[in-house]
């Protein structure tokens, strides 16, 4: 076919693409086939953009927003990737800063190691009726039950030089996990019989938050797994173990919701107290009145 006698109108380029097109069609003068051609390249792009298919949209990543209630404040359970998992690690206060680390380097070190999504609460922001600030991980769950291992072997170990306060060292032995209140009767087991199973197979105390104890609006219980001997890699083993049993439920991770505020009813932490005493002296109580453990 013979030439264009003049340039296709085109209506004004909105992309880089369209300016591309736009030039070669102008520039050039292209035979009606070649602008056929050029006219479906550009049908394609626009198709691409309208369905977000654009080269500078930012790329997610694989974790998703928090989301809340209408103005309740409350954080409902949020979709994650397949296979992801997410769980909370509570940690003494003043054991914080074992975690993070010197300008966040431990934290930083934490989340490559692992490959998971780690975060604690601000400063102050209290799991009710504690002084332990909530720590949420989420990942794979073999990947989290590393961080777990890690968080706690921090806890264990620090000193607690930094931040206020004092930790009793049967605390700083005990892992304390929050898991989403359906995987709280699977933990327990029919009768008891899983705690008995965890007991005997690791040597450890299981004390699931106790229905007296469960916070009005809050899908959420802590497990607390200890042991006389202190032994981590037992204490550790059932954690694992419980962490697991919790992944394969529906639900029966948590949110990434770090602020309880709202369940606090105003209220803020208890005071601190000294070692066996007031705010520590109610986890002594129910670290001996759990059924269990030989060690």
């Amino acid at each position: 076919p013979p030439p264009l006698s003049h340039s296709p109108t085109l209506s004004p380029p909105t992309t880089n693409l369209d300016l591309s097109i736009s030039l070669m069609l102008t520039n050039f003068a292209p035979t009606r086939h070649l602008t056929n051609k050029l006219s479906l390249v550009k049908d394609m792009a626009d198709t691409a953009d309208s369905h977000g298919g654009r080269q500078d949209d930012k790329k997610r990543p694989w974790r998703s927003d928090n989301t809340t209630d209408d103005q309740s404040g409350r954080f409902n359970k949020q979709q994650r990737g397949p296979g992801m998992f997410g769980i909370k690690i509570l940690i003494p206060n003043a054991l914080v800063g074992a975690v993070i680390g010197r300008g966040g380097d431990e934290m930083k070190k934490l989340k490559e190691d692992t490959s998971c999504f780690v975060k604690i609460s601000q400063n102050n922001k209290y799991f009710p009726n504690s002084r332990d600030r909530p720590c949420y991980v989420e990942g794979e769950p073999e990947n989290v039950n590393r961080a777990l291992r890690i968080i706690q072997d921090k806890i264990t170990n620090d000193n607690a030089k930094r931040g206020p306060g004092t930790v009793d060292e049967q605390r700083k032995k005990a892992c304390k996990v929050i898991i989403g209140s359906n995987a709280a009767g699977k933990t327990i087991g029919k009768g008891g019989e899983n705690v008995i199973r965890l007991k005997e197979s690791f040597n450890v105390f299981v004390k699931v938050m106790s229905r007296e104890e469960i916070i009005q609006g809050l899908d959420e219980r802590t497990v607390t797994v200890s042991s006389n001997t202190g032994n981590l890699d037992n204490i550790m083993d059932a954690t694992c173990d419980i962490v697991n049993m919790a992944a394969q439920m529906t639900n029966g991770g948590t949110d990434k919701n770090l602020d309880y505020d709202y369940f606090m009813g105003g209220e803020g932490p208890p005071p601190v107290a000294a070692p066996g005493a007031g705010a520590n002296n109610s986890f002594n109580n129910s670290f001996n009145s759990n059924s269990g453990g030989r060690g």
